[in-house]
């Protein structure tokens, strides 16, 4: 009885995801211009289909063409995600303040191939946005999209961030935004600490921090004590287990954050008024 209880769960899980991609794809495909960029939306279903069935995908890079914005992406590693859920589902923006409009400076890690430096980009073309990947295919299509859409604003560096500068392992997942630093990673990248970058490129405010390294969290707040005295607000996404999300939260607190809410994995401070 309990095996079948959780079969029929488990139906209803897969159920509920395949509901939310097939929505996912519906407002997608109402954004693409023409019939050759619904044609490429299709392929991406297709393939996004394939991927969460662990299936494998052909890797192909399609450009897509919305009504706001171009950008490239490999449709077999599940990179329209960012774009389903940065541009339709307001990621990082369910509180006001994360909007935005008032901000003279965003810093970006773990960047991926750029939707969400796109979108604060084009709500303010006058805000400066630093932007960090570490992967070398997903950088690839980051710059290219920077530069479709003439972001002039935003920069862009190869590289991982974390509690110091070196050389770190990097593990180039098959869907890339999963991609994460690892011991176990199969190829080697550059990683800065945030207080050398923030010193190199004489950044003297940040608004907004953002952070998406898939459990490298922790390990971009230890490389970044300085920096965060600059910080107004951060928005991070939360991996690992209770001990890893009570660290961010002990550091971010000893340097002057409070916690505004949870949506989700992601978590939003601010600095104390």
């Amino acid at each position: 009885m309990e095996s079948s209880a959780n079969g029929v769960n488990g139906l209803q899980h897969l159920a509920g995801r395949m509901w939310r991609m097939s929505q996912r794809f519906g407002k997608s495909l109402a954004a693409s211009r023409g019939v050759r960029e619904k044609s490429a939306m299709l392929r991406c279903l297709i393939a996004c289909v394939l991927t969460r069935l662990g299936l494998p995908s052909k890797s192909r890079e399609v450009t897509l063409q919305f009504r706001d914005l171009q950008a490239t992406i490999d449709v077999s590693r599940y990179e329209i995600f960012s774009y389903w859920t940065i541009w339709h589902e307001a990621a990082y923006e369910a509180m006001p303040q994360f909007c935005g409009k008032g901000d003279s400076c965003i810093v970006d890690v773990g960047a991926n191939v750029g939707f969400y430096a796109m979108r604060r980009s084009l709500i303010q073309k006058d805000c400066r946005i630093y932007s960090f990947e570490p992967s070398p295919s997903a950088f690839s299509r980051l710059k290219r999209n920077i530069e479709a859409n003439g972001l002039l604003n935003v920069e862009a560096f190869n590289w991982a961030i974390g509690s110091h500068s070196g050389l770190v392992r990097f593990d180039e997942a098959q869907q890339s935004i999963q991609s994460h630093v690892s011991a176990e990673g199969n190829i080697e990248v550059t990683c800065k600490a945030l207080d050398d970058v923030v010193r190199e490129l004489n950044i003297s405010r940040i608004d907004t921090l953002k952070i998406n390294t898939e459990g490298y969290e922790r390990f971009v707040l230890e490389g970044a004590k300085a920096t965060l005295a600059k910080v107004a607000r951060v928005v991070l996404e939360a991996h690992g287990d209770i001990g890893e999300r009570s660290f961010i939260r002990v550091r971010l607190q000893e340097a002057g954050f409070r916690l505004l809410v949870n949506k989700g994995n992601l978590v939003y401070y601010e600095r104390h008024s």
